[in-house]
């Protein structure tokens, strides 16, 4: 299912070429989430794969960044949020 791509907003927005944009296994993809308000985009690699999408997600709580299944092996490095 592509809301649940790389890229994708789960369950929300479908990215719209992150195939293209992904690097192969073993190499670090660069994302930019940007959210104000209800606007969401997202950037990957340098492409933008989600330009604006408008929905109506809680602004408080937790920010989930990636979950998968036990057999899958995910890392992440230099998260930074920052506020506008």
């Amino acid at each position: 299912m592509f809301l649940h791509k790389t890229g994708a907003i789960y369950n929300f927005a479908a990215p719209s070429n992150a195939k293209a944009a992904s690097k192969p296994v073993g190499q670090w993809n660069t994302f930019e989430i940007e959210v104000t308000g209800q606007k969401y985009s997202v950037t990957l690699n340098g492409e933008k794969v989600i330009p604006e999408s408008t929905g109506n997600r809680n602004t408080e709580g937790h920010i989930g960044i990636q979950n998968h299944d036990t057999d899958s092996h995910v890392s992440f490095k230099n998260i930074r949020i920052k506020e506008k």
